[in-house]
């Protein structure tokens, strides 16, 4: 897992990249589409929990 801060709009705003990467013969069985939606809904939370926390510090 890693995470990539990216410069936009001229540098006035931060975009966060977040990677995980699962490998391995079992990762095809361990990843269904529920696991994806799943992991999909939890980084949107913390995503806009990270926003909220940042909006603050300014």
């Amino acid at each position: 897992m890693f995470f990539i801060f990216e410069s936009i709009n001229d540098s006035k705003a931060t975009h966060l990249i977040h990677y995980e990467r699962m490998a391995g013969i079992l990762s095809h069985f361990l990843i269904t589409k529920k696991v994806k939606a799943n992991m999909t809904k939890h980084y949107n939370i913390m995503n806009q929990d990270l926003k909220n926390i940042c909006m603050k510090i300014n």
